[in-house]
């Protein structure tokens, strides 16, 4: 579904004496389709500006990105915008993606109205309560404001407004950092029941090993703007090769004894 190679991005600055920054260096990943694939590193890495490439959002200074097949450098701006419906993007924080002065019915029906999805005022409605079924909202919330819901909430209503263009592909860059662990269990139950639901092709962004473990079935490690060491999520966190990866892994199990055991107490809640 998605593939990148050799993609590398260099940002420059200054005028007189121009420095350049590589935040993406010679990277290559694919991710097949209905499959979920966790790219996991610290912050600054460059894993944010992977993600937006992988979507065509920031263009790479060099190497292409073929989605279903189609090399985006290639596609006209008219081409490109035609197939921008089947990969969406979810943010960290849904309070940078929710217009405050929407409500959450016109925040979910603004993409499909933009599309010209929906042609009837109720079959706008029909489809808004058939998404917060989808999420696991309820109907009542439909007439908030987002500073009116939790921040679990308000992260649901960005996923349903990314679903209600019924994408293929999905970027999810960090979506529950901003969540309490029993939130953000609920939120990656959720996520994971959707891609199953709709077979969504998912690509996992997150610092959070534990998440990225739960969440993928290959995993692509990321340090210095560059993929370090990638495979099958079992193979990678249960025999890391790279040093980098092997620190990742160790912090990760010190943290579980604590952390781990109030993550599995919340799924368990959920389920």
């Amino acid at each position: 579904m998605i593939e990148l190679d050799a993609v590398t991005k260099i940002y420059t600055k200054g005028f007189f004496r121009r420095q350049n920054t590589i935040a993406v260096n010679n990277v290559s990943l694919r991710v097949k389709k209905g499959k979920s694939l966790g790219l996991v590193g610290e912050s600054g890495s460059g894993k944010t500006t992977l993600g937006r490439i992988a979507l065509w959002l920031t263009v790479p200074t060099s190497g292409t990105v073929m989605f279903d097949g189609m090399d985006l450098g290639a596609l006209s701006r008219s081409a490109l915008r035609q197939i921008r419906p089947r990969m969406q993007i979810v943010f960290q924080d849904p309070d940078t993606s929710l217009d405050p002065r929407m409500t959450v019915r016109e925040c979910i029906a603004e993409p499909m109205k933009i599309w010209n999805l929906i042609k009837k005022p109720h079959e706008q409605e029909d489809r808004i309560l058939e998404l917060f079924d989808l999420v696991g909202l309820q109907p009542d919330l439909v007439g908030r404001y987002p500073f009116e819901i939790s921040g679990g909430q308000k992260q649901r209503v960005a996923l349903a407004r990314v679903l209600a263009l019924d994408p293929e592909f999905i970027v999810a860059d960090e979506p529950t950092a901003a969540l309490d662990l029993s939130v953000q269990a609920q939120v990656l139950s959720l996520i994971k029941s959707v891609q199953k639901k709709t077979n969504l092709t998912l690509l996992f962004i997150s610092h959070d090993l534990q998440v990225i473990g739960q969440m993928s079935d290959t995993v692509s490690v990321m340090h210095k703007g560059a993929i370090v060491e990638q495979g099958t999520t079992r193979d990678v966190l249960e025999t890391p090769k790279d040093p980098y990866t092997k620190k990742l892994v160790a912090a990760a199990y010190e943290s579980e004894t604590w952390l781990g055991k109030e993550r599995h107490q919340a799924s368990s809640k959920v389920q």
